[in-house]
C-alpha cells in the first residue's frame, strides 16, 4: 500500500484565518490528496455551531476533491462523543485523533508523566474507544516530544501504548520522536499495525523552533518514510515557519520533495 498524501491544515493556519477558500483552494491545487482539519469539537462553540461549521468545511473540501481521512479534536468525555463524532460525519471522518493529552477533557500536558498519570489517562481513553466504535469512530493518539521528556520510569509513551485497547490507533509524528531522542523508524516498526497516520516535517528537532521544508532538514527521512510505507496516511506538517517563509509554499515543497524521494508515484 502506497500511504496517500495530505496536509495537517493546523500547517497553514493563518492563511486559513485570513482567506479560507483561496488557501484550500492551493492546497488542492498544489496536489495534497487531503487535508487532517484541527480544532474540531471545539467546547466555546455549541453543538450546532459546531456541526454547522464542519458542514461548510466539509462541503468545501469535498468540492475541492480532498478527503478527510481524521481531523484532530478537542476531546470531551466518553458522554459527549456523541455530538463530536456528528462533526466527524460532517467532515466525511472516520478518525478522531487527540494530539496531546490536553486535548482531552481534564488531563493536562504533563499527563502522561508519571505511572498512575498515564493509567487515569489510558483508561479514559478505552473508554472512549469502546463508545467511538459503537459510533461508526475510531479514537487515535498523536505524540509530541514531551511524551518522552521528563517522563518517569514506568511512564511516558511506551506505557501508554501498553495500556490502551487495540482500537486505538496511533499517529506518529516522527519529527517529535526524534526531537524527544527516540529512533522514529524503530518506533514505527515497534507500534505495527496499531500505527496508521504519520506527519512528516523536517527542521533541527529543536522544540519550538521554526521548521523547514521536508529535505532541508537535520532528520534523515529515508529510514522513516521507509518503515511507514504502509501506513494509510502521511500528513505533512509545518508547526512554525522560518521568519518571511510563507507557510503555503513550504508546504508544497515538501509534498513535491515527498512525490520525489517516494517509490511509485507522479509528480502533478
Amino acid at each position: 500500500m502506497t500511504p496517500r498524501l495530505g496536509l495537517q491544515l493546523w500547517s497553514v493556519r493563518d492563511a486559513l484565518g485570513a482567506d479560507p477558500d483561496r488557501t484550500l483552494e492551493q492546497i488542492a491545487a498544489a496536489g495534497f490528496e487531503g487535508v487532517e482539519p484541527f480544532g474540531i469539537g471545539n467546547p466555546e462553540l455549541t453543538g450546532d455551531q459546531r456541526r454547522e461549521r464542519a458542514t461548510v468545511l466539509g462541503r468545501e473540501l469535498k468540492r475541492l476533491g480532498l478527503a478527510v481521512p481524521s481531523t484532530h479534536v478537542r476531546m470531551p468525555r466518553a458522554p459527549g462523543l456523541a455530538a463530536l463524532a456528528e462533526e466527524l460525519a460532517a467532515l466525511g471522518a472516520a478518525v478522531a485523533i487527540i494530539s496531546c493529552p490536553q486535548e482531552l477533557e481534564g488531563f493536562g500536558q504533563d499527563a502522561l508523566a508519571t505511572p498512575d498519570g498515564v493509567a487515569e489517562f489510558a483508561e479514559e481513553l478505552n473508554a472512549l474507544a469502546a463508545q467511538a466504535s459503537q459510533l461508526g469512530l475510531r479514537i487515535g493518539y498523536h505524540n509530541h516530544w514531551w511524551d518522552w521528556s521528563g517522563a518517569a520510569e514506568g511512564a511516558g509513551y511506551p506505557r501508554l501504548v501498553e495500556l490502551v485497547s487495540p482500537e486505538i490507533v496511533f499517529e506518529i509524528d516522527a519529527y517529535w520522536a526524534w526531537a524527544a531522542g527516540q529512533d522514529p523508524a524503530a518506533l514505527i516498526r515497534s507500534l505495527g499495525r496499531r500505527a496508521v497516520f504519520m506527519h512528516v516535517k523536517d527542521g533541527d528537532g529543536v522544540p519550538e523552533q521554526a521548521q523547514t521544508a521536508l529535505g532541508e532538514g537535520s532528520l534523515e527521512q529515508a529510514p522513516v518514510l521507509e518503515a511507514g510505507a504502509d501506513f494509510e496516511w502521511w500528513f505533512v506538517e509545518l508547526d512554525e515557519a522560518e521568519p518571511g517563509a510563507d507557510p503555503v509554499d513550504v508546504v508544497t515543497v515538501s509534498l513535491r520533495w515527498l512525490r520525489e524521494h517516494t517509490p511509485g508515484r507522479t509528480l502533478p
